[in-house]
């Protein structure tokens, strides 16, 4: 999961120049190849934007989460969320896994991401 700098599709951008398509093309080319699905996420729609008043205001989805088929079979209710932006021009995002499903305590499993240089 993370900022991929890049969209799937035009559906994932508000305002600005239209994305080349080439681009938009060679992302989802990539993510076939290596067999990545996105997990789609609840909550905002755009994952960042330029913070810039309306008539100059982009917002994209460049942040999402990855996975590959045999890890969406195994975690089937995990569920991905992206949080309201605070102190950055990019949303957190949030993946829920039920940990009673895979045998392990809140206390064993652990996630630390980083984010502008230091750990959360």
């Amino acid at each position: 999961m993370g900022d991929f700098n890049q969209i799937i599709s035009s559906h994932e951008k508000f305002g600005g120049r239209p994305e080349p398509s080439c681009r938009m093309e060679q992302f989802r080319e990539v993510l076939t190849r290596r067999g990545l699905i996105d997990m789609e996420a609840r909550g905002c729609k755009f994952t960042w934007t330029n913070n810039h008043p309306i008539h100059s205001l982009i917002k994209k989805r460049l942040d999402r989460a990855l996975c590959n088929v045999a890890w969406r079979n195994l975690f089937d209710d995990a569920c991905v969320q992206n949080l309201p932006r605070a102190h950055s021009d990019h949303c957190p995002i949030l993946i829920s896994l039920p940990l009673v499903e895979i045998g392990l305590s809140p206390s064993t499993f652990r996630v630390i991401v980083t984010c502008m240089g230091s750990s959360i």
